[in-house]
């Protein structure tokens, strides 16, 4: 148990030292899925901007307060994305590695990492999109969007 620990615990100090490879592996992969499309990685911002717009759009009604709601579903959409993306990609991570594993002797926590940065790269166009919205929704910048920041970190 103690062995297997000292290994996870190498293994996770190794990768952390290698944070370069896994940001840079990250940022190739995020252009290689969008590299023959028009819009790059503008289409991540575009998807985010499409859902809500139809949430804002479809489900608003006369009743309900527009800029909370606006806010209640715009950032309720952000979190569902990242977390619905990085459960469905966690899952079969070292499987859909499986060759480059092989083929590499960098540490496992790597891939962890590389695919933590890119859930977090997708999730910034969403909480750009997001911004955009809130502010067109009449909500001002204020100090709880700082706090707010804060508690996420």
């Amino acid at each position: 148990m103690i062995a297997a620990l000292s290994g996870a615990v190498d293994d996770i100090s190794k990768a952390l030292k290698l944070h370069r490879v896994w940001i840079a592996l990250a940022h190739e992969d995020i252009g290689d899925q969008h590299r023959r499309t028009t819009l790059g990685p503008l289409w991540m911002l575009v998807n985010y901007l499409a859902f809500i717009g139809t949430f804002i759009f479809v489900f608003k009604t006369k009743d309900t307060d527009s800029a909370g709601y606006t806010a209640y579903a715009s950032i309720g959409l952000v979190v569902w994305f990242y977390l619905m993306e990085m459960i469905s990609l966690s899952v079969p991570l070292f499987s859909r590695e499986a060759s480059f594993i092989q083929g590499t002797r960098l540490p496992l926590f790597v891939y962890v990492m590389r695919l933590t940065v890119q859930c977090i790269i997708r999730a910034t166009y969403s909480v750009a999109g997001c911004i955009v919205i809130l502010l067109l929704s009449g909500l001002g910048i204020s100090a709880e969007w700082l706090l707010s920041i804060r508690g996420c970190c």
